[in-house]
């Protein structure tokens, strides 16, 4: 169900990140050059295969624990259903744990252009399955493990962004940064989180 990779092994601090859903861990390329003192550890999730959050996550979280052991984990950095996953990792593997486009936060909105977004963008999607697909993770988050009650969020940052078309966040009662940008342009988020001190 995931894959890790790990770029630039000789540094002697660690950052992992974790994708969302529609996108891989070739998402982060653009933006590994706010990475280059760090071991950077990419999660390749195939969320097709995660059907249950409960069987899919003491794996995971052995995972990264075993990652943990071995490394110094300055943060782990998801974005969008990879925060889910994050937040439910319920012990502190890194200094900070911080959330891009926290979508258990949230609500989707425009799914029609979503669904036109994702399918224009990935020809490897029909309309049809994206639907599908987000059907299947909106059972997924409604699962009782990913309710917002279940999950933990010591050191967790959140980040959400000015003009994100497919979500609207429900954050008034926790800190959170804005940064200037939508779902999947992040570049301003990264900066924040450097100028911040979080890497």
């Amino acid at each position: 169900m995931f894959e890790v990779i790990s770029l630039s092994k000789s540094k002697p601090r660690s950052i992992i990140l974790l994708h969302g859903l529609f996108t891989g861990p070739g998402f982060w390329l653009p933006y590994l050059k706010y990475f280059s003192n760090y071991n950077v550890i990419l999660i390749d999730i195939n969320y097709s295969l995660v059907t249950s959050i409960g069987e899919f996550l003491p794996d995971f979280k052995l995972k990264i624990e075993s990652i943990s052991q071995s490394k110094d984990i300055v943060a782990i950095i998801s974005h969008s259903l990879g925060t889910c996953l994050s937040s439910l990792l319920g012990e502190n593997f890194s200094k900070f744990n911080i959330n891009i486009c926290p979508i258990y936060l949230a609500e989707r909105q425009n799914t029609e252009q979503f669904v036109e977004f994702i399918s224009t963008n990935d020809a490897s999607y029909s309309s049809d399955e994206v639907f599908k697909i987000l059907g299947e993770v909106g059972d997924f988050i409604h699962q009782k493990a990913l309710r917002v009650e279940a999950m933990t969020f010591r050191s967790t940052h959140l980040l959400v962004p000015d003009q994100d078309p497919f979500f609207s966040y429900k954050i008034e009662s926790r800190d959170s940064l804005t940064y200037a940008g939508d779902h999947f342009d992040i570049n301003d988020a990264l900066l924040k989180i450097k100028v911040n001190g979080y890497i």
